[in-house]
């Protein structure tokens, strides 16, 4: 349970974030200002999240927590500030998009390329 409730209080933290659910509802904030009807993100909406978006945050690295989104097909990590791949994507069975552009990564890990 703790691993889920840091997952929410990093992802409720963020000042730009997008999240897509199963169930099409999305969760969008930018520069704290929410443009969605869901306003925080609890831990039941944790299983339901397929797509999350954290661009733009100047992140270093990402918290162990974030392993519980287990449904994540999509993680868009793009201009923030990772050197290095982030082990908590390790677990996330269901991911088949990762995109980290304009970070500075020094390499990629050898799994990383047989995500189909």
């Amino acid at each position: 349970m703790k691993r889920k409730e840091e997952a929410i209080e990093f992802l409720n933290s963020m000042e730009n974030i997008v999240l897509k659910f199963k169930d099409g509802l999305e969760f969008v904030k930018s520069h704290n200002t929410v443009a969605s009807e869901k306003k925080v993100i609890e831990i039941s909406d944790l299983e339901k999240i397929i797509y999350l978006d954290l661009s733009n945050n100047n992140l270093l690295g990402l918290p162990r927590g974030l392993s519980s989104l287990c449904n994540l097909e999509v993680v868009i990590l793009d201009n923030n500030h990772f050197s290095k791949p982030t082990r908590v994507l390790r677990g996330l069975k269901s991911l088949r998009v990762l995109s980290m552009k304009n970070n500075s990564l020094s390499y990629l890990p050898k799994g990383l390329t047989i995500m189909t």
